[in-house]
């Protein structure tokens, strides 16, 4: 390992109140842009308001391998069904059952079930490819409140220019299955020139489970860890001039 990745590692473990808990951070590729280590097998969960992201930089790069595999299946509540990592310039879903064309990096892991169904839970986190300034944060921000989105205050930061929010998504149910509501929980914020998003999806209520749904207090606990852990795998040193 490199010592300015030797640096960003030891940067981290500060940033962490618990140091065994933090991950392995970059090594190069081929473009000159720092990429994770593969991910460790296991990590004990480390509550969001326990790490202080906003002293640590997130690399605009692909850091899907370095997201520790229990942390994914705790936060979805079982084991692990699908992973689909997409690059920057790919087709990738941009809101619930939408796709387009994307200018970022991420992954989405589904729990068990079809992929395809909104009732599936879904964590996921991407990273925009472009560099972000801190004024375009608190834009985008602003931008992730809106129909069926709202802020939710009191939460963990997640970087710079942070927002947590809180979104509800209608699925017309079937002949057996009634009405469900899906929600998804979010942490967005800036970390150096970064723009991290961190989401957790899950149906809150119908749907086709008999089990009683989370409520938006055990959802943001869940995504919290989780989105600490993805915040940790995506950490590098950041660039120095001069």
């Amino acid at each position: 390992m490199f010592p300015h990745h030797r640096r960003a590692r030891a940067a981290v473990r500060a940033a962490v109140l618990v140091p065994a808990l933090v991950i392995g951070l970059a090594a190069c590729d081929g473009g000159g842009e720092a990429e994770p280590d593969p991910a460790p097998t296991s990590a004990a969960p480390t509550p969001l308001a326990d790490i202080d992201t906003t002293t640590f930089t997130v690399g605009r790069v692909s850091f899907c391998d370095a997201v520790p595999e229990d942390a994914t299946a705790d936060v979805l509540g079982g084991e692990v069904g699908e992973a689909a990592p997409y690059e920057n310039g790919s087709v990738a879903e941009v809101a619930p059952g939408v796709e387009d064309r994307v200018h970022e990096t991420g992954c989405r892991w589904y729990g068990e079930g079809d992929a395809a169904a909104l009732t599936t839970p879904l964590a996921s986190a991407w990273v925009f490819a472009p560099p972000v300034t801190p004024e375009q944060a608190e834009q985008y921000a602003a931008a992730a409140v809106g129909e069926g989105c709202r802020a939710v205050e009191g939460q963990p930061a997640y970087g710079a220019a942070t927002v947590a929010t809180v979104c509800r998504t209608p699925v017309p149910g079937t002949e057996t299955t009634p009405e469900a509501v899906v929600t998804e929980v979010a942490f967005r914020g800036l970390f150096g020139d970064a723009w991290l998003t961190c989401a957790l999806r899950a149906p809150t209520a119908g749907g086709p489970s008999d089990a009683a749904p989370p409520t938006d207090d055990e959802l943001f606990e869940r995504a919290g860890v989780w989105c600490g852990q993805v915040a940790l795998a995506g950490a590098v040193e950041p660039e120095t001039t001069g």
